[in-house]
């Protein structure tokens, strides 16, 4: 669905891309229903069971979170409508959340029938922090295979201890934006460690370069589909 961004959030000015997807991606979910995934999100098993509750958010690790990388909605759900009406109430250009993942905590605190809330391991594992995002992405973390994600034991719940990550319980993984937690990390060696190539040609690849060639994989035999 294609769509000039929206401008203005309850009158008030939409500066960042950021909050102006936060205003489109309400108004389509009210009108479609569906999923919503940002873009650094990585699909492990299929989501669309979700859609068999009115409104989906996952919990986030800490802090009694909510996430808003991943949505499921019904068309015209009702939490929905009662965030869109407090999105744009509580909108301020200055805050960057204070509309979105602050606002939709005290909603589903106040509305728990309109919601299901699910286990931070189903959207957000292993989490954000350096640690959580090495045992993702570090290149000594090695060998694995995506049966070995799917077997091993998960992280604890206080914090990762070791270089390890399972995904038995996972729907998807967010990002939150790795390639700037990979610059940070890596330095300049971010480029040539987590590359399409790196991804191919690395004999004992990184966790996340075995889910990366799975989605390669699969959409490389699309393409033979569409081909034949």
């Amino acid at each position: 669905m294609k769509a000039e961004p929206p401008m203005q959030l309850g009158g008030k000015p939409l500066r960042l891309a950021a909050h102006q997807s936060d205003a489109w991606r309400m108004k389509v979910l009210s009108r479609l229903g569906g999923l919503y995934l940002d873009w650094d999100v990585i699909v492990q098993r299929d989501i669309f069971a979700l859609l068999k509750s009115d409104f989906t958010l996952g919990m986030e690790r800490f802090d009694n979170a909510l996430g808003v990388a991943v949505i499921a909605s019904t068309p015209d759900a009702k939490f929905l409508n009662i965030w869109q009406k407090e999105m744009e109430a509580r909108f301020n250009p200055e805050c960057y959340t204070c509309h979105s993942v602050t606002a939709v905590r005290e909603i589903a605190r106040d509305n728990p029938l309109q919601v299901d809330l699910l286990h931070w391991k189903r959207f957000y594992y292993p989490g954000w922090e350096d640690e959580a995002m090495g045992a993702l992405i570090d290149w000594r973390v090695r060998g694995v295979t995506l049966e070995d994600l799917r077997e091993r034991p998960a992280l604890p719940e206080n914090g990762p201890r070791l270089p390890s990550l399972s995904l038995d319980a996972t729907f998807c993984l967010h990002l939150f934006e790795s390639h700037a937690n990979a610059v940070k990390r890596l330095g300049d060696r971010s480029h040539s460690l987590i590359s399409h190539q790196r991804i191919w040609s690395h004999p004992s690849p990184s966790p996340f370069e075995v889910m990366a060639r799975a989605i390669l994989e699969h959409l490389d035999e699309g393409k033979r589909k569409e081909e034949l």
